[in-house]
């Protein structure tokens, strides 16, 4: 038996079900998905709080990316009994402006809390008057310690964007791109205090292609992961659940993927698996006129280079060559940064000619 059919009457308004579809169809509508979405304004008006409800009582973890909110909307479509929402207050991910969490928790009447240290007492004791029955986790820059996981009695339920234990860390599916590897996918796991480690539940390979970025392939891993995370609530909820413990000789961990200068003197090939790997939010930069521009779509070309690396070789409509080690590179698209730090369009018809780097 699944936690939605656990019976009742219906938990959400239908207009609170239209706004939480609209959210959803949002989602559905993107080709890449993106750390930072757009902003989004929450309801003027904060809705009551929910009633009380059968099922296992969920405190949801995660950051506002369309990753986070995607597994987020799909456990609230489904009526499963989320009783509040926490996501992290750290470094970058700290400052999302009026995101969509918010916006949830207020069309909901849903609790939200942005901590810094989710392992402090004074964040275990904005839990416990929730009494959380299960903890489910979508991207969070924050390691659980012992309280922690031990609150939840049928413990905290991680969705990880690889085939644990590989590629074990923050960024698998940048070095998944990166290093040409031939699938991705996604892991469903019972956590503990190391990293990307516990004993997995489910997962669910996902093909990695030659023209995937990072925002292509999280949609695919997410649309792999949200039926599984549904499933491991479920079998942990009635006491069926099966697992193995994560082997965590094998595999591989990498660190956190930082955006850096392209190097225009490399393959093509090369360069374009960096910018795959970094489109659409951490995408590597080059410089024009002294102006750093980042570049998120380019491919190689059909015809040899021979200019030398970083040469603007050819402007068209909306699209440049620039010469690399062995070939020329299309770039289609570049974004700058604007006045509040975010990654926003540059017109690449503004680019006329010279060299980049």
């Amino acid at each position: 038996m699944t936690q939605s059919d656990l019976g009742g009457a219906a938990l959400w308004s239908p207009p609170q079900r239209d706004f939480l579809e609209s959210l959803r169809l949002e989602l559905d509508s993107k080709v890449e998905l993106s750390l930072h979405p757009s902003p989004i304004e929450p309801p003027l008006d904060r809705a009551d709080a929910p009633p009380e409800r059968p099922g296992t009582r969920i405190l949801f973890f995660g950051i506002p990316s369309d990753y986070g909110v995607a597994f987020l909307l799909d456990l609230l479509l489904h009526d499963y009994n989320v009783v509040g929402i926490v996501t992290s207050g750290r470094g970058e991910l700290g400052r999302f402006p009026a995101d969509r969490f918010d916006a949830i928790a207020a069309e909901l009447g849903l609790p939200k809390c942005t901590l810094k240290n989710v392992n402090a007492p004074e964040s275990l004791a904005l839990f416990r008057p929730h009494a959380p029955e299960l903890i489910a986790i979508a991207s969070l820059d924050q390691i659980f310690k012992a309280e922690l996981l031990n609150l939840p009695r049928l413990g905290c339920v991680n969705v990880h964007p690889s085939l644990l234990p590989s590629y074990r860390g923050p960024d698998p599916r940048y070095w998944e791109i990166f290093e040409e590897a031939s699938e991705g996918g996604i892991t469903i796991h019972l956590i503990d205090e190391r990293i990307d480690a516990g004993v997995c539940l489910h997962q669910a390979a996902v093909p990695i292609g030659p023209e995937d970025s990072w925002g292509t392939l999280a949609k695919r891993c997410v649309q792999a992961g949200l039926p599984l995370l549904r499933r491991a609530i479920d079998e942990l909820s009635d006491g069926t659940a099966v697992g193995s413990a994560l082997d965590l000789t094998t595999g591989s961990y990498h660190p956190a993927a930082r955006p850096g200068p392209i190097d225009w003197s490399a393959p093509a090939a090369e360069i374009d698996r960096l910018v795959r790997a970094g489109s659409p939010d951490k995408p590597p930069f080059t410089y024009w006129q002294g102006q750093q521009v980042y570049v998120t779509k380019a491919k190689p070309a059909t015809c040899a280079g021979g200019a030398p690396p970083g040469t603007i070789v050819e402007v068209e409509v909306g699209l440049i060559h620039v010469a690399a080690a062995d070939a020329e590179i299309e770039v289609s698209e570049l974004r700058v940064h604007d006045e509040h730090g975010c990654l926003v369009p540059f017109d690449v018809s503004a680019i006329t000619g010279g060299t980049l780097g």
